[in-house]
């Protein structure tokens, strides 16, 4: 019988090197589009329903809706751009197109008839950005005026076309369009120019980068206008900006995100500070803020480097809410205690609780080490990580009992609790451990490389280097070594004894998984 996907619990957008700005789209329906590892995800921030996209071979970088909604544009590392439907199901790729020789940093849409036309920019060697048609690649144009990486583009909505870029070499680029042709360098600037982006009726431009500066300019001809911020006090970013965003109802209304933890509203009209959203007192490198969208409405949400989403309403002071997910590789994973969810490690060191509608929530005093593995046991969620010790999760408060830690001689290799108690088995590479309620109970050495383990109410198994699995007993609270498996060819990476204890699990490096009918017999299924 076929296992089949009941949803999708997406991870959120990937922040990738540090000092970069995070490029993400949405559309009417509440929904935005990001990249994350070598997929695309579409994730509602109402509902969490999410859609997943796996037709690019390299690590992705950037998406965009088209105006129509039908499809997305995205990018990857190679500079690569594949335009695909997300009207059906099938995800159907319309083209694809090799656009520089490098990383794709955005993209932008031209408007006419639902987008025909494409601007990709990034890093390259012959050139850093390339417009092109979605109807066969062809190209419209030339992305010229740079003299260093292009960090963000944008396109005009309404004849006629227009197009800007901003780039590492402190300038914008202004275009004429189509075919895009250079006008003129806009050299406003002291640093890097992080984001440029055109009001929805046109009629205006700004641009935001790492000087803290943000501009406005006229969105005919390119020329200047004003910058923000000059006369208002303190109520100006000091810290880079790394995306602006245009209201959809208001023309008039942008807002600004920076790695100073705020967003900033501002109307271009008066050309004055509206209000201030802080985020973060003082901002930690994962709090600030590296990414950024208005929504539909009155609806903003804010990107920090740590993955977390915050939902903003512009007639309200607070944040709405905010929505968690892993961001990095999914390294643990164990199931709660009476079905109520499930607690999942990742990469940066974070622990979420996720519960069983998809609903994310990070556990309080995670470690800063990256975590190793969880297990459940009867009551409580135990983890490992790379600081060298056992710590214990009340899944109730969805929080780490700061008073359990049980320190280990070095770093842990596996875990795994037992459901009907608070037995829990841990290995190093060269020792095996019981631990019970914060307290270890007994502690052998082992004369091979310990990998992987598993514990039931009878059995415990140990997966080795070697490619063995020990089994040992452990119905008195202690491990007693009764015999070795041989079947497997390669180290063994995991193990799992199922509830009657009458299968095994062994999985391998070599990505085979072999099934044994008992723990005390050798015959693999």
């Amino acid at each position: 019988m076929a296992a089949t996907p009941i949803s999708l619990w997406a991870p959120n957008p990937s922040t990738g090197e540090r000092g970069t700005a995070i490029k993400f789209d949405s559309n009417e329906k509440g929904s935005i589009v990001y990249a994350n590892g070598r997929s695309i995800f579409i994730k509602n921030l109402d509902t969490l329903e999410s859609i997943s996209y796996t037709g690019h071979v390299k690590p992705t970088t950037v998406a965009k809706f088209s105006p129509s909604g039908f499809y997305v544009a995205s990018g990857d590392s190679t500079g690569t751009v594949r335009v695909w439907d997300i009207a059906g199901d099938e995800q159907i790729l319309k083209v694809e197109v090799k656009a520089i020789s490098g990383k794709i940093n955005d993209l932008a849409w031209d408007s006419e008839n639902g987008g025909k036309r494409i601007i990709a920019v990034g890093e390259g060697r012959e050139r850093f950005g390339h417009a092109f048609t979605i109807d066969g690649g062809n190209s419209v144009g030339e992305i010229a005026g740079h003299s260093k990486p292009i960090t963000s583009v944008c396109v005009r909505s309404v004849r006629p076309f227009r197009a800007v870029t901003a780039s590492d070499d402190t300038t914008l680029a202004f275009f004429n369009g189509t075919p895009y042709k250079f006008s003129k360098t806009i050299r406003t600037h002291s640093r890097f120019v992080q984001a440029v982006e055109y009001a929805k009726d046109g009629s205006l431009f700004a641009s935001g980068g790492s000087d803290s500066k943000l501009f406005i300019y006229d969105g005919s001809t390119g020329d200047t206008i004003c910058q923000l911020g000059t006369d208002d006090g303190n109520e100006k970013h000091s810290g880079t900006i790394y995306s602006i965003g245009w209201s959809q109802s208001h023309p008039s209304s942008l807002a600004s995100f920076s790695a100073d933890g705020k967003v900033m509203k501002w109307d271009a009209s008066t050309q004055k500070h509206v209000t201030t959203w802080k985020l973060a007192d003082s901002p930690t490198p994962e709090q600030q803020l590296v990414g950024g969208r208005w929504l539909e409405g009155n609806r903003l949400v804010a990107l920090a480097y740590n993955g977390d989403l915050t939902i903003l309403d512009d007639r309200q002071a607070e944040p709405v809410k905010t929505i968690y997910s892993c961001q990095k590789g999914i390294i643990g994973a164990a199931k709660c205690p009476k079905d109520s969810g499930v607690f999942v490690g990742d990469h940066s060191g974070r622990v979420f609780h996720y519960s069983n509608e998809g609903v994310c929530k990070p556990v309080a005093s995670s470690s800063s080490s990256n975590i190793i593995g969880l297990s459940t046991s009867q009551d409580k969620v135990l983890s490992i990580s790379m600081d060298d010790s056992v710590r214990e999760i009340n899944p109730s408060e969805v929080a780490y009992n700061v008073n359990v830690a049980v320190p280990l001689p070095s770093q842990a290799k596996d875990i795994s609790a037992r459901s009907t108690d608070n037995v829990t088995l841990v290995v190093t590479s060269d020792e095996a451990r019981l631990i019970e309620s914060g307290n270890s109970l007994t502690t052998i050495p082992l004369d091979y490389s310990a990998t992987a383990c598993a514990i039931s109410p009878k059995f415990a198994a140990i997966g080795a280097a070697d490619g063995k699995v020990y089994i040992y007993e452990t119905t008195s609270k202690a491990l007693k070594k009764l015999k070795t498996l041989t079947n497997n060819t390669s180290t063994i990476t995991s193990i799992s004894i199922n509830h009657d204890q009458k299968y095994l699990a062994v999985g391998e490096q070599n990505g085979k998984i072999m099934i044994m009918r008992s723990l005390m017999i050798q015959n693999s299924i």
